[in-house]
C-alpha cells in the first residue's frame, strides 16, 4: 500500500498527508484481512483444499465461486474507500461533514475523507467576487450571483428597492451593487440558510437606515462617499453578528438621482441654485475687488488732507513768526523799518515789470534802449 502514501505526499506538505494515508492504508489492510478470513471460512465449509493467496500484490486463484465473491467484495470495498480521496483547487476550501455534522475545513491539495455516506465534502470558492444588486436587476447572461467580470445584459429598475426616504423628508432613487466573498466557509454553509437573500436584506436595511440620516443634497453630491462608508460599516457589523462568514469587499453606486416624475423639476431647481451661486460668487468677487480700491483711495485722500493741513499750519506759523519779528523791528526803528518794508514791497511788485522808471538825475548820462521785439 505504499502507492497510497505516495499519492498523499506532495507539495502541500507531508505530515498531515502521511497520517491520512497511513490511517487509510491501515483501514484497507484490516478490511482485506477480515474478508480474507471470511473467505477462508467459506472455503473450509465447502470442503475445498485450495487456499486463498495473500492479497499483498500477488495473484488470486479463482478456484471456487466463493473466492470470486470474496475478491469482488474486497475490490469493491477498496474502491469505496478510495472514493474518499478528493482534491481542493487553489482559491477553494473544503468543508468536511460526517452525517451532516461539521468535522474540519481542508485547504488546497489532495485530501481524504471517509467515503459517502459517512462523510462528504463541500468545496467553497473563497476568492470569487459575488455581486448582489439593490434597486435594479441585470437580465440576460448576467446573474446577481455571478462573477464581477460578466456585465452583459439589460438593466431593469426595481422601484420597491431603489426609492427611499432621506433625512429631510425627500425621496431619492438609489441603485447600487454589493461585492462580497466567502471568508469563513464553515459559517457560510451552516449559519445562513440563503446567503444571497441575507446579503440582499441586510444591504436594503443598512442603506435605508443610513440614507434616512442624510439630506438629499448630500446623497447627490459630495456626501456619497461618506454614505457609502457608513453603509459598508453597518453591513459588516450585522453580518459579523450573524456569524455569516461573508466579507463585504466594496459597494458600487450605479446611480443616485431624484425620482423620475420630479427629475426635470429638480434639475431646473438645481440649475437655478447653481446660477445663484455663480452670481453670488461674481458679486463677492466684485466686492472683494472694489472695496479694497475704495478703501485705498479714501486712505490716500485722508493722508493728502492731513499733509495739506500740516503744510498750511506750518506756513501760517511761519507768517506769524515773520510778522512778530517785523513788529519787533518796527518798534525799535520805525522810520528805517518803514522804508525797508516799502522798498521790499516795491521790489517784489516791480521785479516782473518791463517798464523802468528813472529819475532825471540818475538817468542823464544813460542811453535809452528801446526793445523793438517787446
Amino acid at each position: 500500500m505504499s502507492s497510497l502514501t505516495n499519492i498523499f505526499s506532495g507539495p502541500w506538505g507531508e505530515d498531515k498527508s502521511k497520517k491520512t494515508a497511513e490511517k487509510t492504508e491501515k483501514i484497507i489492510k484490516e478490511t482485506i484481512l477480515d474478508f480474507k478470513k471470511e473467505s477462508e471460512k467459506l472455503n473450509n465449509r465447502g470442503g475445498s483444499n485450495n487456499n486463498f493467496n495473500n492479497f499483498n500484490g500477488g495473484d488470486i486463484e479463482f478456484g471456487s465461486p466463493n473466492k470470486i465473491i470474496g475478491f469482488l467484495i474486497v475490490a469493491g470495498t477498496a474502491l469505496w474507500l478510495a472514493s474518499g480521496i478528493y482534491k481542493i483547487s487553489p482559491g477553494e476550501e473544503g468543508v468536511v461533514t460526517r452525517f451532516g455534522k461539521y468535522i474540519q475545513t481542508t485547504q488546497p491539495g489532495l485530501n481524504y475523507h471517509l467515503p459517502s455516506p459517512i462523510e462528504s465534502v463541500v468545496k467553497v470558492n473563497t476568492q470569487l467576487d459575488n455581486a448582489t444588486e439593490i434597486g435594479y436587476r441585470t437580465v440576460g447572461s448576467f446573474s446577481r450571483f455571478a462573477r464581477r467580470s460578466n456585465t452583459s445584459g439589460d438593466i431593469r429598475d426595481v422601484p420597491s428597492e431603489s426609492l427611499m426616504l432621506t433625512g429631510d423628508q425627500r425621496i431619492v432613487d438609489l441603485d447600487f451593487e454589493v461585492l462580497w466573498r466567502v471568508g469563513n466557509p464553515k459559517d457560510y454553509l451552516f449559519n445562513l440558510e440563503n446567503p444571497e437573500k441575507t446579503i440582499h436584506d441586510v444591504a436594503q436595511a443598512a442603506i435605508r437606515e443610513i440614507i434616512g440620516t442624510h439630506k438629499l443634497d448630500d446623497a447627490l453630491t459630495d456626501g456619497k462617499t461618506k454614505i457609502k462608508n457608513e453603509v459598508l460599516a453597518l453591513m459588516t457589523k450585522v453580518l459579523d453578528e450573524y456569524k455569516s462568514g461573508i466579507i463585504i469587499t466594496s459597494l458600487n453606486w450605479r446611480q443616485v438621482q431624484p425620482p423620475a416624475p420630479v427629475k426635470e423639476a429638480f434639475l431646473d431647481v438645481k440649475a437655478a441654485l447653481k446660477d445663484a451661486d455663480r452670481m453670488r460668487n461674481e458679486a463677492e468677487g466684485y466686492a472683494n475687488d472694489i472695496i479694497p480700491k475704495a478703501k485705498g483711495e479714501a486712505e490716500q485722500i485722508i493722508q493728502d488732507a492731513e499733509a495739506y493741513l500740516q503744510s498750511k499750519v506750518a506756513a501760517a506759523n511761519g507768517e506769524a513768526s515773520r510778522f512778530e519779528q517785523q513788529l519787533k523791528a518796527y518798534r525799535q526803528a520805525k522810520s528805517i523799518t518803514e522804508k525797508r518794508l516799502y522798498i521790499e514791497a516795491m521790489e517784489e511788485v516791480l521785479q516782473n515789470s518791463n517798464k523802468v522808471i528813472m529819475s532825471s538825475e540818475a538817468g542823464g548820462n544813460v542811453l535809452p534802449y528801446l526793445p523793438l521785439k517787446k
